[in-house]
């Protein structure tokens, strides 16, 4: 039987975070596939080093980049649209896959890596801003403000629509299998926000009243292309929250690794916490409650 997992904001730049990923087993995981929905970490070495353990544990390992991953500071690259490539080149020199794949079994399913990136609210009206009152509109302690360098977008009104257009080509998928696809931004507005939970809410207070994520969450560009392709199931990161939605006819999810502080908050303990069953070749798409 084949599977396919997902998971998100890796951050092994924590120590803890990458002993978490040399902990997986080396042998459940040898048949299935691993969607790693960005944000493994800013430094290619550790990048690489992150991708070469899950690689010994999994028999496909598909990327895209999240923002943290094409942070230019500190690095020697001289904008973030070099550093794309840059890490890019790893994994095709790795073997890791970051275009279109099919996992063939008794059951088949298409793989299809996204690249994206946010659109601000000034950016146009693919945002997916949401007004909230006491913001902060210079986003001043947004760390890419400074560790994010693009170059001239070459007629592109901005990053999101260039990656938009660079998924246009390089994907290969026929009628014949389902769908899945994978970004690190956010594709809706929805998606923000988990489904009511009362006793959730009622504990919690926002850390930082003045920042407001859906400045900097996604693009409505990421749905529009995933829904052209046909997509079935498709995998997120980026906020550091799980979900499980399906919003007319397409499922998406997120199974975010997150900082060692927020699974503490949460009170998950790193041993007890998985990548996220997806699809296997004997049932097809796994169904779950949303959340």
């Amino acid at each position: 039987m084949k599977r396919v997992f997902a998971i998100s904001d890796i951050h092994v730049d924590y120590k803890q975070n990458m002993d978490w990923v040399d902990s997986l087993s080396g042998l459940d995981f040898r048949n299935d596939t691993l969607v790693v929905a960005g944000d493994i970490s800013n430094k290619p070495l550790l990048f690489s080093k992150a991708l070469e353990c899950l690689q010994k544990k999994f028999e496909n390992v598909a990327f895209v980049p999240g923002n943290h991953d094409l942070w230019v500071r500190g690095t020697d690259s001289s904008d973030s649209m070099e550093k794309f490539y840059l890490l890019n080149n790893i994994c095709e020199v790795m073997g890791i896959k970051t275009r279109s794949f099919l996992v063939k079994d008794r059951r088949s399913v298409q793989i299809q890596p996204l690249f994206s990136w946010y659109t601000k609210p000034e950016q146009g009206e693919d945002s997916l801003y949401l007004a909230k009152p006491g913001e902060d509109p210079n986003l001043s302690m947004w760390a890419d403000n400074k560790a994010i360098k693009w170059p001239s977008m070459n007629g592109f009104r901005h990053p999101a629509e260039k990656f938009i257009n660079m998924n246009e080509w390089q994907h290969d998928l026929t009628d014949e299998f389902p769908v899945i696809t994978f970004t690190h931004f956010l594709p809706r507005q929805e998606l923000i926000f988990g489904l009511a939970n009362p006793s959730v809410k009622k504990k919690f207070t926002d850390p930082f009243p003045a920042f407001n994520f859906s400045r900097v969450a996604g693009s409505v560009l990421i749905d529009r292309q995933l829904r052209n392709i046909g997509s079935s199931l498709h995998i997120f990161g980026h906020q550091h929250r799980n979900r499980q939605r399906e919003i007319d006819g397409v499922t998406y999810i997120a199974q975010c690794l997150a900082y060692p502080k927020e699974r503490h908050w949460a009170g998950i303990k790193d041993d007890e916490y998985f990548p996220k069953l997806v699809w296997d070749s004997e049932n097809g798409f796994v169904k779950e409650p949303e959340y």
